[in-house]
């Protein structure tokens, strides 16, 4: 049978798509398929769902890099998204092809048929209803999108920890007392003071802006330090799934991105990406400099 006999018969053109999300360090992989039934593809077993998606359009540029998929709210991709934005990126793979018959050609016999149509990663997630609408980005949109790599400053605008900040990310290991939403309170004397540079000795304070990270079920999660109370509870950015009390965690100093800060906390200073001698009065991008 020919493709396009396949392709235009009634009874034997049972199109499908496969969708792939991939979250996690171990690779947790969330496998659905549009069908009616399970589809087998490379070892991998593709469950029914009502799903469905926007038309794939391209023009030989960057005008069809977001589509949006739309899930059950009761789906466990959708269930990922449900409290806190995960800690890593999702990505999405979108196969398309035909459910094979016991006398088609070799080639759609062994799953060959279901060429990738789509890739990207998933942005954000909305509810309305009974449905969730995942909004996706290609792979494309991200390699290809321009902007500003520097402003003119006076504080680093370097992200802590970064590969061009490169401050040693030293990991504090704690245990945590008690999970109240996004507040983890620590035990007593969780941090000892020690000597950082030459005239420095941190306090519960200083992990502002730092990093609280934990094991999850699929690998490392992380959250950031927006504030410390009472020097044992530390506000985080989210809060911690799959972390309880008693269990182990890190903490990563923060920074103000100050001159101090770098140098002080994390005795970085030839990496500091701010300019702390731009004149604070008047204009010097302005100025005629020959007067």
């Amino acid at each position: 049978m020919a493709i396009s006999d396949y392709e235009g018969s009634r009874d034997r053109g049972q199109q499908v798509e496969l969708y792939q999300f991939i979250y996690g360090e171990e690779d947790q992989e969330y496998l659905y398929t549009d069908g009616e039934t399970n589809v087998t593809y490379d070892g991998k077993t593709y469950a029914p769902l009502p799903i469905q998606r926007d038309k794939i359009t391209s023009k030989g540029g960057l005008s069809g890099r977001e589509i949006k998929v739309i899930v059950p709210k009761s789906s466990e991709i959708a269930d990922l998204f449900r409290i806190f934005p995960p800690g890593r990126v999702v990505s999405i793979i979108i196969r398309q092809g035909h459910i094979p018959n016991p006398d088609d050609p070799v080639e759609f016999l062994d799953g060959s048929n279901f060429a990738v149509v789509w890739s990207g990663r998933v942005l954000e997630a909305s509810r309305s209803g009974a449905e969730s609408t995942l909004t996706c980005e290609a792979l494309s949109a991200g390699m290809r999108r321009p902007g500003l790599r520097r402003h003119y400053q006076w504080t680093c605008p370097l992200a802590l920890y970064g590969p061009i900040c490169k401050a040693p990310k030293v990991a504090i290991p704690v245990e945590v007392s008690s999970i109240a939403a996004n507040k983890i309170t620590l035990p007593e004397g969780w941090l000892v003071s020690e000597e950082v540079g030459n005239e420095f000795s941190y306090t519960p304070k200083d992990f502002i802006g730092g990093l609280f990270d934990w094991q999850g079920e699929f690998g490392t999660e992380a959250r950031g330090i927006l504030r410390v109370e009472n020097d044992l509870t530390i506000v985080i950015s989210g809060p911690p799934i799959g972390l309880a009390a008693g269990d182990q965690a890190n903490v990563y100093l923060g920074c103000a991105h100050t001159v101090d800060s770098c140098q002080l906390l994390h005795d970085n200073i030839l990496n500091f990406g701010g300019h702390p001698w731009i004149p604070s009065t008047g204009n010097p991008v302005g100025k005629n400099n020959h007067t």
